[in-house]
């Protein structure tokens, strides 16, 4: 028996993303991961909670479409700082390696402290 999805879509694009917004299942997980809790992304993005937990479900089931998107991301970024001077790309490619050291250290601390947290 296959389950549809009550509350995202495939896009145009390929992405899987919350009918009606545009907002990508990966920007969810993302969110999630670094600490956001699914009633504050919903709240914040004006979101059913049921469409968040929808999110948040096919995103853990489908960790190579998150990882190809990851990497597409990387990509264009990798190709955008091509594109700036020296100097400069020198200079955002530290602020860029650092806000993702910063990302890996917030994703740590909530695993961590979502490790032994009852769940509700």
């Amino acid at each position: 028996m296959a389950i549809t999805f009550q509350h995202l879509v495939q896009a145009p694009d390929g992405d899987t993303k919350i009918a009606g917004t545009g907002i990508r299942v990966y920007t969810i997980l993302g969110v999630y991961e670094v600490g956001e809790t699914p009633e504050y992304i919903a709240e914040q993005r004006d979101l059913p909670i049921p469409a968040v937990f929808e999110a948040l479900a096919y995103g853990f089931e489908h960790p190579d479409e998150m990882e190809a998107m990851r990497r597409d991301n990387e990509a264009a970024g990798h190709w955008a700082l091509s594109q700036l001077p020296e100097e400069l790309r020198r200079q955002a490619e530290q602020g860029l390696q650092e806000q993702e050291q910063a990302r890996q250290e917030a994703i740590r601390q909530t695993r961590e402290a979502r490790h032994g947290a009852l769940v509700l």
